[in-house]
C-alpha cells in the first residue's frame, strides 16, 4: 500500500476488495468507487502532499453526506 493506504492497481484492488466482502459478507457492507476528475492537475499544482491530504479527506466528506 502507499501512502495514502490506498492499493497501487487494479488486480491488488479487486483481491482485497474480494477479501473484504467475503469477510462482511453478512454485515450488509458495500464498497464504493470515486473517480476524482483532473486529480492529476492537482496533484501537479499542489503537490504530492497536498493530493495525499486531498486522498485522505474524501471518505470523510462522502460520509458526512
Amino acid at each position: 500500500m502507499g501512502i495514502t493506504n490506498v492499493l497501487y492497481n487494479r488486480s491488488e484492488f479487486l483481491e482485497k476488495a474480494q477479501e473484504f466482502l467475503d469477510a462482511c459478507e453478512s454485515s450488509g457492507w458495500c464498497i464504493i468507487s470515486i473517480d476524482i476528475e483532473r486529480f492529476k492537475l492537482f496533484n501537479n499544482w499542489y503537490g504530492q502532499e497536498a493530493g495525499d491530504i486531498l486522498l485522505q479527506n474524501i471518505p470523510c466528506f462522502v460520509y458526512s453526506r
